[in-house]
């Protein structure tokens, strides 16, 4: 709230902006607030538990909280914007590659949620090694590559960061690129903590 978006509502009102810019800033808006909502799931019912050392679970709550606090920072502008939330929010239903890149998330997902299962079974029933197999091992540093570079160093960086400081540049929506720094500070300290998992 200390970012006001008055100049950005004028202009989405105004006459100025090509149907182009129109269309890039509502697919921008639409991918973040769907992609940072399943980030914030993943790190608080996934990652969180797989982790004992206390260094690393307070920085994966810091992360998730950051993540809602980002989804809170789209919601705003949306709101402020006079958006059709609907629209925003389930606009990944509509376009296919929005839609595919929820489901490799969430594929990517079960899969370390099948080696959590696991884990658990095998502690309970006194079968199989404690600890992590290899597989394991190997499943979890996928989705952790996935999830740490992959999905915030490309995706957000590159597909949604990127244009939204490009529209900047050419005047148009400065307070909502003004918020995306902020958040863009934030994502790069998550991506630096994942290379060095």
């Amino acid at each position: 709230r200390e970012i006001q978006v008055a100049s950005d509502v004028a202009l989405w009102k105004g006459t100025s902006l090509t149907e182009e810019d129109r269309h890039l800033f509502l697919s921008i808006m639409a991918q973040l607030t769907t992609f940072d909502v399943q980030r914030g799931d993943e790190t608080a019912e996934t990652m969180q538990s797989l982790f004992t050392a206390p260094e690393i679970k307070q920085y994966l709550k810091r992360l998730t909280d950051e993540e809602a606090l980002h989804t809170w920072s789209y919601q705003f502008i949306i709101e402020n914007m006079g958006l059709d939330p609907e629209d925003i929010y389930t606009r990944y239903r509509r376009v296919p590659s929005m839609k595919a890149r929820v489901d490799m998330a969430n594929d990517i997902s079960a899969m370390v949620e099948d080696v959590m299962f696991a884990q658990m079974t095998r502690a309970r029933s006194g079968d199989g090694p404690v600890g992590w197999t290899k597989r394991e091992k190997q499943i979890l540093l996928y989705a952790m590559v996935f999830w740490f570079c992959c999905f915030e160093g490309i995706w957000f960086f590159l597909n949604l960061a990127g244009p939204i400081q490009n529209l900047a540049r050419q005047s148009k929506f400065i307070n909502a690129a003004e918020q995306f720094q902020y958040i863009l500070r934030d994502e790069s300290q998550h991506i630096r903590f994942g290379v060095n998992l």
